[in-house]
C-alpha cells in the first residue's frame, strides 16, 4: 500500500492500478525545451554556405523567412505532447484520474476541452465507468495455445504475445532503469537503492537485478565500458534535423565514441541499424572514431556493429 510518484517518462512499459495526473496542463509549443532551431536560407549572402544557423524559437518566426521551421517544430512538438499523453493514459488498469486547469495558452487542457465539448458537468467535471475494486491476490496471465491464426492485414504481421513475453519486456524495463543511473562499477548499489526506493523495482527483486547486472558487468567486452577510462552519458538527447535520439549509453574520449545499446529480448538485425544511426549522428557531430555495440542481455552477448559503408 504506496504511492508512486513518477514521471511519465519513466513510467513506460509499466502499470498501476490508479493513476492521478495533477497536472495535466502542460504548455504544448514549449514543451521541447531547446531555445533555438538549426535554419538555413539562402536569402542572404553570407547565409549561403548550407550551414545551419540557431535562431530564437518564438512565434515571431511566422513573419520571417523561417516560418516553415517554426510551424515543422510546432507540429513535432504537437505530436510529441500526443504521444507522452497516450503513455500516460494507458499506465493504469483500474481508474484514470486527471486535474487540468490554468489559463488559456494553448495547453494539453486545450485539447481535453475540445475532445470532451459538451461532455463537461456544470462543476467542470467528467466522468465515465464505475471504480472497480482491485482484486486480492495478484492477477494471473496465461499464455494462449492456438494451431492456426490465419489473419493477414496488408503488410502488418500480428502477432500474439504470451505470458513470458510481457515478464522478459517488463523485467528489462527495470534493468534499463538501474543501468541508466551507473556511470561506473561502484555505483551499482546506489543504482538500485534509487530504483526501490523510487518504487520502480519491488524489493525483493534488488537480489537478483543486483546478480545479473554484476554478471554482465563481469564480462571481458563489457568491463571496459565501466571502468571510468572514458566519460559516459547514459541516455543523453542527441538532436537532429530529423528529431531526438537517446542512445542507451555513449563513451566518449577526445575525438573517439562508443555507442552502446542494452536489448533484453531475441537479437534482431533492425537494432543494428538503430546503433549505427546513432553512430552517424555522432560522426556528424565531429567525432572521428566512433564505434557501436549491443549488449543482449539474455544471451550474456556483445555483438559489434559496423558502420555505414
Amino acid at each position: 500500500d504506496a504511492v508512486t510518484m513518477i514521471t511519465i517518462h519513466k513510467s513506460k512499459g509499466l502499470d498501476f492500478g490508479f493513476v492521478f495526473m495533477p497536472y495535466c496542463s502542460w504548455n504544448l509549443e514549449n514543451h521541447n525545451q531547446s531555445k533555438y532551431l538549426k535554419c538555413t536560407t539562402d536569402k542572404f549572402e553570407f547565409l549561403k554556405s548550407g550551414l545551419p544557423i540557431p535562431i530564437t524559437k518564438n512565434a515571431r518566426m511566422l513573419q520571417s523567412y523561417f516560418s516553415e521551421v517554426y510551424k515543422e517544430d510546432v507540429y513535432k512538438t504537437y505530436v510529441d505532447n500526443l504521444n507522452l499523453l497516450y503513455v500516460a493514459f494507458t499506465r493504469s488498469k483500474y481508474g484514470l484520474y486527471l486535474y487540468s486547469g490554468g489559463d488559456d495558452k494553448v495547453k494539453v487542457k486545450t485539447l481535453l476541452e475540445r475532445a470532451l465539448h459538451g461532455k463537461l458537468n456544470d462543476d467542470g467535471f467528467y466522468e465515465t465507468g464505475e471504480v472497480p475494486t482491485p482484486p486480492d491476490k495478484k492477477e494471473s496471465v496465461s499464455g494462449m495455445v492456438t494451431a492456426t491464426y490465419p489473419v493477414v492485414i496488408r503488410d502488418l504481421q500480428l502477432r500474439l504475445h504470451d505470458a513470458d513475453d510481457e515478464s522478459v519486456r517488463s523485467w528489462g524495463t527495470k534493468l534499463h532503469a538501474v543501468l541508466s543511473h551507473i556511470g561506473q562499477l561502484g555505483d551499482l548499489d546506489m543504482a538500485l537503492d534509487i530504483e526501490v526506493r523510487e518504487g520502480r523495482l519491488a524489493a525483493d527483486q534488488r537480489s537478483k537485478a543486483h546478480d545479473e547486472l554484476s554478471a554482465m558487468f563481469a564480462l571481458d567486452d563489457v568491463k571496459p565500458w565501466f571502468d571510468g577510462s572514458m566519460e559516459s552519458k547514459t541516455e543523453a538527447a542527441i538532436l537532429s534535423e530529423n528529431g531526438t535520439y537517446r542512445p542507451d549509453r555513449v563513451l566518449v574520449k577526445g575525438q573517439s565514441a562508443k555507442v552502446i545499446d542494452y536489448k533484453f529480448g531475441a537479437e534482431k538485425s533492425s537494432y543494428d541499424n538503430q546503433v549505427r544511426r546513432y553512430m552517424n549522428l555522432l560522426k556528424a557531430m565531429g567525432y572521428t572514431d566512433v564505434q557501436g555495440a549491443i549488449y543482449y542481455h539474455q544471451q550474456q552477448r556483445v555483438v559489434s556493429v559496423s558502420p555505414s559503408a
